[in-house]
């Protein structure tokens, strides 16, 4: 992971099986993302806020197409600089 260190922009977009605790293994080395894309990622669920809050230089992050992501997920954004893309069914 220390070669990924200097990552800002990551999109796993459409992976299906993508689990939300192979993210949060993933996440701890990433403290310099800026952008991730997790659209289309079916199994994540509102536990991706723990993932969301290890990394600190965060700014945007698409969650469109994550079924299992509800409007609750709007808690999660205490990052003030953090624009979340929600699916269109948890913007209601």
């Amino acid at each position: 992971m220390s070669r990924l260190a200097e990552l800002r922009s990551l999109s796993l977009m459409n992976c299906m099986r993508l689990s939300e605790g192979g993210m949060l293994a993933a996440a701890g080395g990433l403290t310099r993302l800026t952008r991730l894309s997790l659209r289309g990622c079916g199994a994540v669920t509102n536990a991706v806020a723990a993932l969301l809050e290890r990394l600190p230089a965060l700014h945007s992050v698409d969650l469109r197409g994550c079924e299992h992501v509800t409007g609750a997920a709007r808690g999660f954004c205490r990052l003030p600089s953090l624009n979340v893309v929600l699916p269109s069914a948890a913007s209601t």
